[in-house]
C-alpha cells in the first residue's frame, strides 16, 4: 500500500507542472516583473556595449537606496537619461556577477555587473 501511495504522490508531483520558487531577488536575471520577488523590484532591460539582458532592480536616488549584493557589496544607484536611477549590482570580479554578466566600469567610473 505504501508503495502505491508513494508512486501516486510522485506521479501527482510530475503532473502539476508547478515549481516552487521564491522568485528572483534584486539583481537576478528576469524575463518579466512578475519574476521579481520584492514588491519594490521590476524587470529592467540593461544594455552594455556587447549585449542586452534583464535584471530585477528598483528605483533609487542614492547608493544607500540599493540593497547589498549577494557578494556582500553595496549596490550602485546608476542615473538614467530621464533623471531617474536604478540599482545595479556592484562587483570587484566577474565571479561577483550572474553567469550572463561581467564586472565592468560603468559611466560613473564605478564597477558594476553588466550583460556579457
Amino acid at each position: 500500500m505504501w508503495k502505491s501511495l508513494a508512486a501516486f504522490a510522485f506521479a501527482l508531483s510530475l503532473g502539476t507542472g508547478c515549481i516552487v520558487d521564491d522568485g528572483a531577488q534584486t539583481y537576478d536575471v528576469c524575463f518579466d516583473t512578475l519574476d521579481c520577488s520584492s514588491a519594490f523590484d521590476f524587470c529592467q532591460s540593461i544594455t552594455s556595449s556587447t549585449a542586452v539582458d534583464q535584471i530585477c532592480t528598483r528605483n533609487c536616488n542614492f547608493n544607500s537606496d540599493c540593497p547589498f549584493t549577494p557578494s556582500g557589496l553595496p549596490g550602485r544607484c546608476v542615473p538614467l537619461s530621464d533623471g531617474s536611477g536604478i540599482c545595479l549590482e556592484s562587483c570587484e570580479f566577474d565571479t561577483d556577477c550572474a553567469t550572463t554578466f561581467r564586472c565592468d566600469v560603468i559611466d560613473s567610473g564605478d564597477l558594476a555587473c553588466v550583460p556579457n
